[in-house]
């Protein structure tokens, strides 16, 4: 800061000192808003003014409180999450000046399942009889093979993407269905798929 005093004259300046801020997180679920714990995030001063870093885990409250930041611009992300919800990779940027500082809130979504029932073509009942399907990914590398126990088979922790669903063996007493069914799945979706034989 510069002053010009014209002579015979006085002048005053004022400097102002701020406090380092809390920065506080909250971590919820996306379709319920209950609080999320024990997840890990990061937070990291980026713009320049200083090498200032923390860690954290959310509490039972779903919170994470960072004492003592000082202003800067700063990057936060989450590092790991529970079961069964999707990391959320994208960060977020908070902006800590003159002693404010904002909170942020991040939303995970749980990861999607599926549930396989066999019915008979029919009358519509279940087929208690077990039957081998097999659940691809069309645009990921995940695959697996379910078999249905009293015509039902459900998978939890599937990743989010489209899906081909075939029938490898069929119950006992049935003809395989040949057809292919297909099905998207979106975070914190469940769906249902009903096979026909």
């Amino acid at each position: 800061m510069v002053i010009l005093v014209e002579d015979g004259k006085e002048a005053t300046a004022t400097f102002r000192n701020f406090k380092k801020q809390t920065v506080t997180l909250t971590k919820e679920d996306a379709s319920d808003g209950s609080k999320i714990a024990g997840c890990q995030y990061e937070i990291i001063h980026i713009d320049g003014k200083g090498a200032w870093r923390a860690t954290g885990e959310t509490d039972a409250q779903g919170s994470i409180s960072w004492v003592g930041v000082p202003d800067g611009t700063f990057l936060v992300r989450e590092c790991s999450t529970v079961s069964p919800y999707i990391l959320d990779a994208t960060p977020q940027y908070v902006t800590v000046r003159n002693g404010m500082a904002p909170s942020l809130k991040f939303l995970d979504s749980k990861y999607p399942g599926l549930s396989i029932t066999k019915l008979d073509k029919q009358s519509g009942e279940i087929i208690t009889s077990p039957a081998t399907f097999r659940v691809e990914q069309i645009d990921g590398d995940y695959t697996i093979d379910v078999v249905t126990k009293n015509g039902v088979a459900n998978i939890t922790d599937m990743p989010v993407g489209s899906f081909k669903i075939t029938e490898k063996v069929s119950p006992s007493g049935y003809v395989i269905d040949e057809n292919c069914g297909y099905i998207s799945l979106n975070p914190g979706e469940s769906k249902q798929y009903i096979a026909y034989n």
